[in-house]
């Protein structure tokens, strides 16, 4: 049973991945909603657990499933510049068009620490949120049903339009007072 689920997981991974939501403008400014980045990596001096944000693993850190069997790649594949990425948590209850949505902020950050707030290196908010939580090495844990909705409405939108179009409607966080 447990091979069974695991294979329908594999299989719905691979679906959504081809699935993209198209970028439409929205009426509403629901990110305006979402928690602001804070102006430098949250874990910059050490790893501050339940503070609310979960930072993106890098490739070494990935078990060997999401590496080879999913093909999992990390922040950097879609935010190329960024030395970190963070999510926050818990999701906020957010309204998109009229749907429901569990919403979450990401953040990038350079190597100096500092908040990247222009450009593909930029974190974006993200109408589906991935994030359920950290490990207790401050590390993004996710929701694998979230991760697949996160995949086609945040994800393959940005990769199929690119980032100016979709940074454009959906603006990268720019935390307060950040210099």
């Amino acid at each position: 049973m447990r091979s069974f689920i695991s294979l329908l997981i594999v299989i719905l991974f691979f679906l959504s991945c081809n699935s993209v939501e198209k970028i439409i403008s929205t009426p509403e400014k629901w990110y305006d909603l979402l928690p602001d980045c804070p102006c430098t990596n949250p874990d910059k001096d050490s790893i501050r657990l339940h503070d609310g944000w979960a930072r993106e693993a890098r490739r070494d850190e990935m078990s060997r499933i999401k590496r080879t069997v999913i093909g999992k790649r990390d922040f950097a594949h879609l935010h190329p510049g960024a030395a970190s990425c963070f999510r926050s948590y818990p999701f906020v209850a957010t309204r998109i068009n009229g749907k429901k949505r569990k919403s979450g902020q990401q953040c990038s950050y350079d190597e100096n620490g500092k908040l990247i707030k222009q450009g593909a290196a930029a974190g974006s908010p993200d109408k589906t949120s991935p994030a359920r939580g950290e490990n207790n090495s401050g590390v993004l844990r996710v929701n694998i049903f979230r991760v697949l909705a996160h995949m086609k409405r945040d994800a393959n939108p940005w990769k199929s339009e690119g980032c100016e179009k979709y940074n454009k409607l959906w603006p990268p966080n720019q935390g307060v007072n950040c210099h």
